[in-house]
């Protein structure tokens, strides 16, 4: 029997633990005026939420001299092409709360590109004199198509955007949004089915005290 209360206790605590499971925010997209897409807040990037926003110019101009790796959100190859298959994942989806507005099938939705068919979407990660590399949110007009790439050939850092159709850089900032906690169904079943067991333990165990009182 103590082996058998153990169990369910065991089970209780394991659901206790595990029902905090971090659950994020569907991202908030940001359309300006002219209904073109320049961003978005609490973007998941693995696990972590960021606001990010479209910025059409030169590394220079837009990431504080673009100098050192350090002005960068993202500093190695793995995380900034994370990022850009975040905005993919979340970001360059089509919304039905935009009716006529579909950032993923209408790349030229997206502030700075005005490709109908491909937005290439850079997320610099390291400086070398001179030039940077980026992570690539590829979004195609058609949705198989899209790729979040980390092959991105070496761009000069005042590579100007504004010149090229279908480039824009991606400037991510930490987001100030707290994470939320909700417990998934798989928990929660498995939390009752401790506590059920954990009753139907304590049930039995009066009933035998019960009979051998009588």
């Amino acid at each position: 029997m103590k082996t058998l209360l153990h169990t369910v206790f065991g089970v209780v605590l394991m659901g206790f633990i595990l029902t905090g499971t971090p659950a994020f925010a569907t991202p908030t997209l940001q359309i300006d005026g002219s209904g073109q897409l320049t961003g978005a807040t609490e973007v998941d990037v693995a696990g972590t939420l960021y606001d990010v926003t479209f910025v059409d110019g030169t590394c220079t101009a837009i990431f504080n001299g673009c100098d050192a790796t350090n002005d960068f959100e993202f500093q190695t190859q793995t995380g900034a092409t994370a990022a850009a298959q975040a905005l993919l994942d979340h970001v360059f989806i089509d919304n039905p709360n935009f009716s006529s507005l579909l950032p993923d099938s209408r790349p030229e939705r997206t502030t700075g590109c005005e490709s109908l068919f491909r937005c290439n979407v850079l997320i610099p990660f390291h400086f070398s004199p001179g030039s940077i590399r980026t992570a690539v949110a590829q979004n195609y007009s058609v949705e198989s198509f899209d790729v979040a790439s980390n092959q991105s050939p070496i761009h000069p850092s005042g590579t100007d955007t504004t010149r090229y159709a279908t480039w824009v850089h991606a400037d991510f900032t930490r987001s100030s949004a707290p994470i939320t906690s909700t417990p998934e169904p798989g928990t929660m079943i498995l939390l009752s089915t401790g506590l059920l067991g954990l009753a139907g333990y304590r049930w039995q165990q009066r009933r035998r005290e019960g009979s051998q009182v009588g």
